[in-house]
């Protein structure tokens, strides 16, 4: 959860969230003076006048309710909010990307057997996700990126085309979806949607940090729940089914969770990793605009 930032004590608030602010202000059209983490007169007037543009309590506080407006504006097809529920009894931080299938290219990223943070490998990208399920080095399931793979298949993940958006049952090999004519493909596990199954390990049934891929005829949505935290108690996969179902989702994928669920908008983890820190993992999926 980002701080509450006040310029009357402009001399304390200085650092990574007020740069990050002011970056956000200037791509949006506000300047905020110098981009230099210290939260000055500059940028509290810039504070104000995207407050009043936006509709929200021109006191030039920034608290949840102006983060939360100032990452959700958008005008080129990528949205990012976050977002809290009750479910079960439980709060869950929902951080949540929805974005144009037509104005929005996904690519997977990383390197063959090798584990690299997320951050280092979204460098370029509007936002990026966590992806597959991983052993030592390799992700586990198939994968295809230009029609090449890296990944330990297994009978139980489901695959995704992410070139044409279609869901393909567990078991599908690299070769049968090279000859279907699939390039760019990732694995996971449970299905979420149209219909939930179980995941095939029970340390997966819990409720924990989770990521999950859905989509629709016009729509891309990537949902990561924070967990292990007095502040989010994690999701269970049916959650995220119904979390993704609410949001519009036809179809949906478990991704990799736990200490590698992980979301970046604009150059920012803007979940909380489990581990307090980015866990490496070998590949993920970034976002971009065609």
């Amino acid at each position: 959860m980002r701080p509450t930032l006040y310029y009357r004590w402009w001399w304390l608030m200085r650092g990574e969230h007020v740069r990050y602010l002011q970056e956000q202000l200037t791509a949006r059209g506000f300047a905020p003076g110098p981009i230099d983490g210290i939260f000055g007169k500059k940028t509290r007037d810039a504070v104000l006048a995207f407050q009043r543009v936006n509709g929200l309590l021109v006191d030039g506080i920034v608290g949840p309710q102006t983060w939360a407006t100032l990452e959700e504006t958008y005008s080129d097809g990528i949205r990012y909010r976050s977002f809290t529920r009750i479910l079960a009894g439980k709060k869950i931080q929902f951080h949540l990307l929805e974005m144009e299938r037509g104005r929005v290219k996904v690519d997977i990223l990383g390197e063959p057997r090798k584990l690299q943070k997320l951050s280092s490998m979204a460098k370029g990208y509007r936002a990026a996700i966590s992806g597959m399920f991983f052993y030592n080095t390799a992700p586990i399931g198939t994968l295809l990126r230009d029609g090449w793979t890296w990944t330990t298949e297994h009978p139980n993940y489901w695959t995704v085309d992410l070139d044409n958006w279609k869901l393909y049952e567990k078991g599908f090999s690299a070769i049968t979806l090279l000859r279907e004519g699939v390039k760019n493909c990732i694995s996971g596990q449970p299905k979420l949607l149209p219909s939930t199954h179980r995941p095939d390990s029970a340390s997966l049934e819990g409720r924990g940090p989770r990521c999950a891929l859905g989509w629709n005829a016009g729509k891309i949505f990537a949902l990561v729940a924070d967990g292990r935290s007095s502040a989010s108690a994690g999701a269970t996969f049916p959650e995220m089914a119904q979390v993704l179902r609410e949001l519009g989702a036809t179809y949906a994928l478990g991704l990799d969770g736990g200490g590698t669920a992980q979301m970046i908008y604009n150059g920012r983890t803007v979940n909380n990793p489990s581990d307090g820190r980015e866990r490496p993992m070998p590949m993920g999926l970034g976002f971009r605009l065609e």
